[in-house]
């Protein structure tokens, strides 16, 4: 059996020299984010653009939420939830540096990890949001394991975290040692 040849399409004109990522919204539409600070929303027949502004520092990351909105988080300390159809954007501010990630929970909440060694349970409706304080230094990742629970990691520790009462757990390497112990 012959593989399977891929055709050349088109070239994309328009992206700036780094972009960092992008996501498919559906078959006829991408989302691009990159290091000048701007999202663009990609026609993929025909190859046209409309570009988002609102960050004012590289976006790291885009988490989609459904086919017309879509959340960026960014080095300037702020995530925006943007409405792809109109250009409007709503800016969530509260941590106080670089955000190194965003996790969707649902259509209405997400989690975000930071520099500043917090992560912040968001209200996508309204901006509000809950810190979640414990780690010593900024948060390198998480995971999540259900709508109310997540893992995040700093080096050696784990937290897992309880997002309804906001309480963790600590789990942390022992010295010279491949295993691990829990500490309250």
């Amino acid at each position: 059996m012959e593989p399977k040849r891929w055709q050349f399409q088109s070239v994309l004109k328009g992206i700036p020299d780094r972009s960092y990522g992008v996501q498919l919204l559906d078959d006829e539409r991408a989302l691009s984010y990159s290091n000048d600070s701007t999202l663009r929303l990609w026609n993929l027949k025909n190859g046209s653009s409309k570009v988002f502004k609102g960050h004012t520092r590289s976006i790291e990351g885009v988490q989609l939420l459904d086919g017309e909105r879509a959340l960026s988080y960014s080095m300037d300390s702020t995530i925006r939830l943007w409405n792809l159809k109109d250009d409007s954007s709503k800016v969530f501010k509260g941590h106080n540096a670089r955000i190194s990630g965003v996790q969707l929970l649902d259509s209405e909440r997400a989690l975000s990890y930071s520099e500043d060694s917090t992560l912040r349970l968001w209200n996508l409706k309204d901006g509000s949001s809950k810190v979640f304080r414990g780690h010593t230094a900024g948060i390198e990742g998480l995971q999540l394991l259900d709508g109310n629970r997540a893992l995040s990691f700093r080096g050696c520790t784990l937290r897992l975290w309880n997002l309804k009462d906001g309480s963790s757990k600590v789990f942390k390497r022992h010295t010279g040692d491949t295993g691990s112990s829990a500490t309250g």
